[in-house]
Protein backbone atom coordinates (compact mmCIF):
# COMPACT_ATOMS: atom_id res chain seq x y z
CA UNK A 1 0.00 0.00 0.00
CA UNK A 2 2.76 2.47 0.88
CA UNK A 3 4.63 1.66 -2.32
CA UNK A 4 1.67 2.52 -4.57
CA UNK A 5 1.10 5.83 -2.74
CA UNK A 6 4.77 6.73 -3.15
CA UNK A 7 4.65 5.85 -6.85
CA UNK A 8 1.55 8.01 -7.36
CA UNK A 9 3.13 10.93 -5.49
CA UNK A 10 6.39 10.65 -7.46
CA UNK A 11 4.50 10.49 -10.76
CA UNK A 12 2.42 13.50 -9.77
CA UNK A 13 5.54 15.53 -8.91
CA UNK A 14 7.17 14.63 -12.23
CA UNK A 15 4.04 15.69 -14.15
CA UNK A 16 3.90 18.97 -12.25
CA UNK A 17 7.56 19.69 -13.05
CA UNK A 18 6.98 18.94 -16.74
CA UNK A 19 3.98 21.29 -16.73
CA UNK A 20 6.10 24.06 -15.17
CA UNK A 21 8.76 23.56 -17.85
CA UNK A 22 6.14 23.65 -20.60
CA UNK A 23 4.70 26.88 -19.18
CA UNK A 24 8.16 28.46 -19.17
CA UNK A 25 8.71 27.37 -22.78
CA UNK A 26 5.36 28.76 -23.88
CA UNK A 27 5.95 32.07 -22.11
CA UNK A 28 9.41 32.39 -23.60
CA UNK A 29 8.30 31.47 -27.12
CA UNK A 30 5.24 33.73 -27.00
CA UNK A 31 7.26 36.82 -26.18
CA UNK A 32 10.03 35.98 -28.66
CA UNK A 33 7.57 35.34 -31.48
CA UNK A 34 6.45 38.97 -31.08
CA UNK A 35 9.95 40.47 -30.82
CA UNK A 36 12.22 39.62 -32.66
CA UNK A 37 9.53 37.68 -34.57
CA UNK A 38 8.68 34.08 -35.38
CA UNK A 39 11.12 33.70 -38.27
CA UNK A 40 13.99 35.19 -36.27
CA UNK A 41 13.46 33.12 -33.12
CA UNK A 42 15.86 30.23 -32.56
CA UNK A 43 15.46 27.25 -30.28
CA UNK A 44 18.46 28.52 -28.33
CA UNK A 45 16.59 31.76 -27.62
CA UNK A 46 13.49 29.93 -26.39
CA UNK A 47 15.57 27.60 -24.23
CA UNK A 48 17.49 30.51 -22.70
CA UNK A 49 14.25 32.38 -21.94
CA UNK A 50 12.78 29.23 -20.36
CA UNK A 51 15.99 28.58 -18.39
CA UNK A 52 16.40 25.16 -20.01
CA UNK A 53 19.11 23.44 -22.00
CA UNK A 54 18.45 23.25 -25.73
CA UNK A 55 18.59 19.45 -25.53
CA UNK A 56 15.86 19.47 -22.89
CA UNK A 57 13.72 21.65 -25.12
CA UNK A 58 14.17 19.27 -28.06
CA UNK A 59 13.39 16.26 -25.89
CA UNK A 60 10.07 17.88 -24.95
CA UNK A 61 9.07 18.35 -28.61
CA UNK A 62 7.07 15.73 -30.52
CA UNK A 63 8.62 16.78 -33.81
CA UNK A 64 11.62 18.84 -34.81
CA UNK A 65 10.39 20.83 -37.80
Amino acid sequence: MIHSKFKWCYTHVIKMELQRKLNRVLNSASSLFIVPGFSETKMQDIAKGANLAVGTLYSMADCKI
